[in-house]
């Protein structure tokens, strides 16, 4: 790209200053959680197939893989297209992974909406028992999987943000920048993984944006839904 503009992108490596996420520790931590706070023993790789090269994030996939092969461990990978980034038929995806790699026993989704859906399949009251004790973790750090209770790999967003105006300005003002920069991402358990993961036996609630308000037991015919854990009745996220 070339232009008298400055520009800074960020988690995407095209010319000028990138600024990127440690993607590869991320997939390094992501196993460690299953592999060894979890005790999974065949983790299972679910997330959006990457056909770019510009796109800095088939590292956690990279990371991931990498730490199941030192561990031991048989890594399972299923993809979804690209471009389907909230998994338009993704039950029947999950169905079908784990059909394919029956033996899975964690998974590691590389965004938090792909596992926060994940785990709406699995703790579906139908297929509780057959899929419900699998531990899963995702990856971005956004504001679901905090509602969701799910462990996850966080970007420092505000770092990152922040960063960014920075280094831009001092484009801008003709200041020496790094090439690039690279932020760390760390580990935050909850309740869908670690030693103390038990999974059935939380109460959930259908997440849905209607009126600025929870719903709590009721069929609604939705494209879009996850189920959140709550403490009680009361304890609705705040949308």
């Amino acid at each position: 790209m070339q232009t008298d503009v400055p520009i800074v992108t960020i988690e995407r490596m095209i010319e000028d200053v990138p600024l990127f996420l440690d993607n590869y520790k991320g997939g390094v931590l992501a196993a460690q959680e299953l592999l060894l706070a979890s005790g999974c023993k065949s983790p299972l790789l679910f997330g959006n197939r990457i056909i770019s090269n510009q796109l800095p994030a088939s590292l956690r996939y990279k990371g991931f893989q990498d730490a199941c092969a030192r561990n031991g461990s048989p890594c399972s990978e299923y993809y979804i297209d690209a471009e389907d980034l909230f998994g338009k038929n993704l039950g029947e995806d999950v169905y079908k992974a784990l059909k394919q790699f029956p033996e899975t026993d964690g998974i590691f989704a590389t965004s938090d909406v792909l596992a926060a859906r994940i785990m709406n399949t699995l703790n579906d009251a139908d297929e509780a028992d057959t899929f419900g004790r699998i531990p899963v973790i995702g990856f971005d750090g956004v504001d679901i999987s905090t509602y969701c209770e799910i462990s996850t790999i966080a970007q420092p967003i505000r770092q990152m943000g922040a960063l960014a105006v920075q280094i831009l300005i001092q484009r801008i003002n003709g200041q020496i920048v790094p090439e690039r920069s690279i932020l760390p991402v760390s580990l935050i358990r909850r309740k869908t993984s670690g030693p103390n993961f038990k999974s059935i036996g939380i109460k959930y609630a259908i997440y849905v944006k209607q009126k600025n308000r929870m719903i709590l037991d009721i069929d609604l015919k939705i494209d879009v839904f996850f189920l959140c854990p709550l403490r009680d009745e009361t304890d609705f996220p705040v949308m």
